[in-house]
């Protein structure tokens, strides 16, 4: 995974879903590692560990990391936890997904679809 920085804009605030999963741990760790975003928010399913966010985002400094929870199912797009968590966001990038070894077709949708549309 590789960031370029040649854009006109570098993201002072970064909200990264599906935080937790083999490309989105790499997607925070490279936002959390670049001294130009300030604040990189992980959106997770549930609380992650200071030991395990040390193992899977190098970090567990909640001075620059955050973690946002969210109840997929129950999630809607006027949720009031999902819109500060939001909050002067620059850039949005979702890694959010299921593996598809072990979920039916409609639950693949559901996760890759719906949710990210909410979001």
């Amino acid at each position: 995974f590789r960031v370029y920085t040649n854009t006109i804009m570098i993201a002072k605030k970064a909200v990264v879903a599906g935080a937790t999963g083999s490309v989105g741990r790499l997607i925070v760790k490279t936002c959390v590692e670049d001294p130009r975003i300030e604040k990189v928010t992980a959106v997770v399913r549930r609380t992650v560990s200071s030991d395990k966010a040390e193992e899977l985002w190098g970090t567990s400094d909640n001075s620059k990391l955050a973690q946002l929870v969210v109840d997929y199912p129950s999630l809607t797009v006027d949720d009031t936890k999902l819109k500060e968590g939001f909050q002067g966001c620059d850039a949005f990038l979702t890694a959010l997904g299921v593996y598809s070894g072990n979920t039916t077709r409609a639950q693949m949708e559901e996760a890759e679809v719906k949710y990210n549309s909410i979001l």
